[in-house]
Order: structure tokens, then C-alpha cells, then sequence
């Protein structure tokens, strides 16, 4: 996604990006909280209206795009507009995610979204 802002790294880079992301207090307190609705809802254990808007992933609810944007964030606006840009394409696992309908996936989509966009505005931010 840096490709033409920076410097591309070689995939071990990348890894290690990951790993130091994954390990980030916010990100792991965002995903905590969004993997549990996603299962909350996956076993009608929300109240409603609640749980018909998490199980049909409601456009115009935004709480899971607010919780991922707290992950994106960690790296400013690079990671910001890089979440942008994949909330808005579902590209790869993401979209497999998206448009699983056996599986309550209102957050995780997101959460993969937002951990991808940070990663690569973490390394833009190195590589800048």
C-alpha cells in the first residue's frame, strides 16, 4: 500500500512490523472488545436492537469503524487513510471476512483492516 510513498520493505520487515503492532495495549483492548460482539452476536447473546444491527453489519452504525480507527490511529494519518482506503475496497481477507454470511463478522472485517493499515503506515513512518 506504500509503494508509491515509500521505500519498500522485504517481507521480514514486515513481520517484525506486525508482531511490534500486535503488541500494542490499544490494539489488543480494540480487538478484544470487537471479537467479543462479533461472538455475542454470532450467538444471539445481545440485546436487540443491538444484536440485529451487529448481525447485519448496519451501514450506518459505525462503532466498528470507530474501534478500528483507534488501531489505525497509533500511526497517524498514514494509517488512518490506509484504513480508509481498505474499509472501503474489502480487498483479500478481508473481504472473505466481509462477506462470510455463516459468521458474524461485523468487527473482525475492521479489526483486519485496521491492523494492515498500521502496519504499513509503521513502516512508511520507518522508510519516510
Amino acid at each position: 500500500m506504500q509503494k508509491d510513498f515509500a521505500e519498500l520493505g522485504t517481507p521480514d520487515e514486515y513481520y517484525e512490523a506486525l508482531i511490534d503492532v500486535l503488541h500494542k495495549r490499544e490494539l489488543l483492548n480494540d480487538a478484544m472488545v470487537a471479537l467479543e460482539l462479533d461472538r455475542l452476536a454470532q450467538t444471539n447473546q445481545l440485546a436487540e436492537p443491538l444484536l440485529s444491527i451487529v448481525k447485519n453489519d448496519a451501514g450506518v452504525f459505525g462503532a466498528d469503524e470507530a474501534l478500528a480507527l483507534g488501531i489505525a490511529n497509533i500511526y497517524g494519518t498514514i494509517g488512518v487513510t490506509n484504513y480508509g482506503y481498505l474499509d472501503r475496497v474489502k480487498k483479500d481477507v478481508i473481504k472473505r471476512f466481509d462477506e462470510n454470511d455463516d459468521q458474524v463478522a461485523t468487527f473482525i472485517d475492521d479489526i483486519l483492516g485496521a491492523i494492515v493499515a498500521a502496519v504499513c503506515g509503521k513502516m512508511a513512518h520507518r522508510y519516510a
